[in-house]
């Protein structure tokens, strides 16, 4: 019985961090808001299944870090130089149909992710595109020539 009121107590404080930071699905998560998560479902489920976490330390800890990865939202808000540096920028991959092998490489992506992207947005090849960018939130943002 300890465990399951653990584990009511901390799904709801976790579930309240993400309705405060306003997100409603993981593919609107940016890496900040990723990290906050992901540290959420481990405290959370270290605080639910073991009795050496006390629970008020559990949601304690939760409640933290929403409240940090609010800050630091509202930061990137109110100081749109720092928003780069909290959030990350997108990084252009094809820009007037050719292929920038350097952002490839430093966005961990090959020629052959890049096509299987395309690929899933209909589109035959990077000569079809005016710009395609590889957006904060690991979406392919995609504008194609004639548009």
């Amino acid at each position: 019985m300890t465990f399951l009121f653990r584990s009511l107590v901390m799904f709801a404080t976790v579930f309240a961090a993400i309705r405060v930071l306003g997100k409603r699905t993981m593919a609107n998560f940016t890496p900040m808001d990723r990290v906050a998560g992901i540290t959420f479902g481990t405290v959370a489920g270290s605080t639910a299944i073991t009795q050496k976490v006390p629970l008020y330390g559990g949601v304690l800890v939760v409640a933290a870090f929403a409240v940090i990865a609010w800050i630091i939202g509202r930061a990137a808000l109110s100081f749109p130089s720092l928003r780069p540096l909290l959030m990350g920028t997108p990084r252009p991959l094809v820009v007037d149909g050719k292929v920038s092998p350097k952002d490839l490489k430093k966005a961990g992506m090959g020629e052959k992710d890049l096509e299987m992207r395309l690929r899933e947005a209909k589109i035959a090849g990077p000569d079809q595109i005016q710009v395609a960018e590889l957006e904060i939130d690991g979406k392919l943002g995609i504008i194609p020539k004639n548009s």
